[in-house]
């Protein structure tokens, strides 16, 4: 059970920071400062960090927060009528694809 929650928590800090990256390019045109607190989390995060490990949890909470904000500023726009966010910011080849080239 230990090893699926673990993987759970990689899949989603993967998806956090994903999402935020692309949503940062989108919301940009909207919300210029959370865009730049988006992109500068991310690029922050590619210092120590690479798809498949766990982030620092007080870094998680910080990433989970910026999406929660990206969320929000997204459901402003009209995007929000053609797709969901998490519809608009995924990998073109899906979730399952993408953890499937990035877990260990």
């Amino acid at each position: 059970m230990f090893g699926f929650l673990k993987r759970a928590v990689l899949k989603e800090h993967m998806k956090l920071v994903y999402q935020n990256n692309l949503a940062a390019h989108f919301i940009a045109i909207f919300d210029p400062e959370l865009a730049n607190v988006a992109r500068s989390q991310v690029e922050s995060l590619y210092i120590f960090w690479s798809p498949g490990k766990e982030i620092p949890n007080p870094i998680a909470k910080s990433v989970l927060n910026t999406n929660i904000r990206l969320r929000r500023a997204y459901d402003q726009t009209a995007a929000k009528y053609g797709k969901s966010f998490d519809e608009a910011f995924k990998p073109i080849m899906g979730w399952d694809q993408y953890f499937r080239d990035h877990l260990p």
